[in-house]
C-alpha cells in the first residue's frame, strides 16, 4: 500500500484517478477541490485507525525520504 503514482507525463488530477482505476483494494484520497479546499475521501472498507496508519507512515516516508518500493 506504499505505491505512489508519479504525475508524470500529466498533472492533471483526472489522468492520474483514470491511470488508478482497477489498481486497489482501498484508497484514500486527499486533495484540494476547485476552491482550494482540502478534501478527503476514502473508500468504506477502512476504519479511521487504518486512515490514521495510512496517514502516518506515508508521513514517515516522505520526511525520511523513504521511496516506495517497485512493484512489477
Amino acid at each position: 500500500m506504499s505505491r505512489v503514482t508519479d504525475l508524470y507525463p500529466n498533472n492533471n488530477p483526472d489522468y492520474v484517478l483514470e491511470q488508478a482505476l482497477g489498481e486497489y483494494e482501498s484508497v484514500l484520497l486527499l486533495g484540494y477541490d476547485e476552491e482550494g479546499n482540502l478534501s478527503m475521501r476514502s473508500s468504506t472498507n477502512l476504519t479511521r485507525g487504518d486512515l490514521l496508519w495510512i496517514v502516518e507512515i506515508f508521513k514517515r516516508d516522505i520526511l525520511l525520504n523513504i521511496e516506495p518500493e517497485d512493484e512489477e
